[in-house]
């Protein structure tokens, strides 16, 4: 049920037309209908994801409802839900018995933007017509 509530909330946002006036709205909200109530179902299904990818045959499905929710939280803008979803999953390393593979777990499905990997600077060599030179891009 957490998996198809993420999977229709991220449709929600590549797809705005599934709900009304969600052009205008930056936040995700849908189907639950208020940002900070979707967060905590969020907060709700990361140690399910982590259990599941820590002790289950269904790893994958784990790692995927950690990573879809870990999205979905950051989408919703909501600062009680990372709050809450940082807690969450520091109090389930702090109390699993399996912490390697649960931190394992946490920084492959936790890191959605791919910082993890070294950053990259991007600079153009040429300069505009107004005789500036190019900037520079984080990458």
């Amino acid at each position: 049920m957490l998996g198809a509530t993420v999977v229709w909330a991220l449709l929600g946002k590549v797809f705005p037309g599934l709900y009304p006036d969600y052009e205008r709205a930056a936040r995700l909200r849908g189907p639950v209908g208020y940002w900070n109530a979707l967060a905590l179902l969020g907060d709700f299904a990361l140690p399910l994801g982590l259990w599941l990818a820590t002790r289950t045959r269904a790893r994958v499905g784990g790692l995927l409802l950690v990573y879809g929710w870990v999205v979905a939280i950051l989408l919703a803008f909501s600062r009680g839900g990372v709050l809450v979803a940082v807690v969450v999953v520091g109090l389930w390393l702090v109390l699993d018995d399996r912490r390697h593979a649960s931190l394992w777990a946490v920084a492959v499905a936790g890191d959605p933007g791919g910082r993890g990997r070294r950053p990259r600077v991007s600079c153009s060599t040429g300069s505009t017509a107004d005789g500036q030179s190019a900037a520079c891009a984080l990458l």
